[in-house]
């Protein structure tokens, strides 16, 4: 549980040994992936049981993810019951498409991934051998020793065999390279909690490829937002070897499915190993992509941002009227927030309590369950895969559900307070987490 900080020293005491791959320290009621996913199972059937209550209009969208399967008006006809020939099919139209939104040439090729996540394992799978080592260029971020990126990546290293190093700039990944002659690729979270710059990004591969190592990009919501909100390049134009993007947020309304990019000798050797993992994308989910991709528009997603951010802003001033505490912000097109700390401490001062043998992530989920049951908002704390950003946040970017930002505001506040109310019986949040 770490070292102990007693009240007498000014700050408050709860579980924050943080895990470098989680982002976030392990709870007492949320130990692990197994407590993580009972609770999102839980969530699971809250939403249904709303749903078939209360109609579609009753759950509501705050994760800023979609699930959109709609193929597109070729996908029809005997020649798309054909597994084989329809994947051909639509995959030839994908190649232009993900080229276009990713960067590459004709020496680059595409793949069809049924997630991000299982893209990341796949790749470390088929590029990283046992015993090698992965530099894992991240962005910085608060208790976290060199940063943090997204989970699959070091999940992926650690069932490859492998070893992934945490760093977050370029000077660090060359350190590393000068110290250690068995590294097989170097891999980037480049937006993620946070940006890692242009510049750190085009001095990590001109080094890696000095020493013939390739450079991996996972640009899940990058693709759209490191260009559009940071000014950054396109992965491949900065010198990455492989690229690859979530079909299902910031400005991509299609199926949760990966595009991947890459040299074409490296994503061979991709492609066999996905074929062997059954990670490749089915033929009606690459038509997904398809439309997807056809019906982007910078310009349009552009106009999407600004008005995403412009809500965001109203939501926070609501919040600030009904809890005037600076703790909650807002990042513009990524929502409205509380820190993991920031919301354990806050419910701790409301409650009156100095030490709670709790972690911030028991109480966010709290939170985010209270949203859930209360008012029907999902939120990718406790509806997300196990590891996923348990930040408190809401975002409107897939809202389609008519819910106005005062009735988000009041949610978002009304289950600060009634976390608070809890947070001093364990049973009780149990309860409200699994049941």
């Amino acid at each position: 549980m770490g070292e102990k900080i007693t009240p007498d020293s000014g700050e408050k005491w709860y579980r924050k040994n943080v895990d470098s791959v989680l982002g976030y320290a392990p709870g007492s009621i949320i130990r692990d992936e197994i407590d993580d996913f009972r609770s999102a199972e839980n969530a699971w059937k809250v939403i249904l049981d709303r749903y078939k209550t209360h109609g579609y209009d009753s759950v509501h969208n705050l994760m800023g993810l979609t699930d959109n399967c709609e193929t597109p008006d070729f996908f029809e006809g005997p020649e798309f019951r054909e597994r084989y020939l329809a994947t051909a099919l639509a995959k030839e139209k994908l190649e232009i498409l993900a080229k276009e939104h990713l960067g590459g040439n004709q020496d680059h090729s595409v793949l069809a991934m049924n997630r991000t996540g299982a893209a990341n394992v796949t790749l470390m799978a088929a590029l990283v051998p046992p015993g090698s080592t992965v530099p894992y260029l991240v962005p910085e971020f608060p208790g976290v020793d060199f940063g943090h990126g997204h989970p699959s990546i070091p999940r992926g290293v650690e069932f490859a065999g492998g070893n992934v190093k945490l760093v977050n700039s370029a000077t660090t990944v060359q350190q590393l390279l000068e110290e250690d002659d068995n590294v097989s690729l170097i891999a980037i979270c480049a937006s993620y909690r946070g940006i890692v710059s242009e510049e750190d990004i085009r001095k990590t591969c001109k080094l890696a490829h000095e020493k013939g190592i390739p450079v991996f990009l996972d640009d899940a919501s990058g693709a759209r937002t490191r260009i559009m909100v940071y000014g950054q390049a396109p992965g491949i134009d900065m010198g990455v070897d492989i690229v690859v993007t979530s079909c299902e947020k910031f400005g991509l309304e299609g199926p949760r499915a990966a595009v991947m990019v890459g040299r074409k000798d490296l994503m061979l050797k991709i492609g066999a190993k996905a074929n062997l993992l059954g990670t490749e994308a089915r033929p009606s989910i690459v038509a997904a992509m398809v439309k997807a991709l056809s019906d982007y528009d910078p310009e349009t997603v552009k106009g999407k941002f600004d008005y995403w951010s412009r809500r965001h802003q109203n939501i926070l001033s609501l919040a600030q009227g009904k809890l005037n505490d600076p703790r909650i912000f807002t990042g513009g097109v990524f929502g409205v927030h509380i820190t993991m700390n920031d919301i354990m401490e806050m419910t701790m001062e409301m409650a009156g309590i100095d030490e709670i043998d709790l972690a911030p992530v028991d109480v966010s989920m709290t939170h985010a369950m209270f949203m859930l049951k209360d008012t029907g908002m999902m939120t990718v704390t406790n509806l997300h895969y196990p590891g996923a950003v348990k930040i408190p946040t809401v975002r409107v970017n897939a809202l389609k559900t008519p819910l106005e930002d005062e009735a988000i505001a009041e949610g978002f506040v009304t289950s600060i307070y009634r976390t608070a109310e809890s947070i001093a019986d364990k049973t009780k949040l149990e309860k409200i987490l699994f049941e």
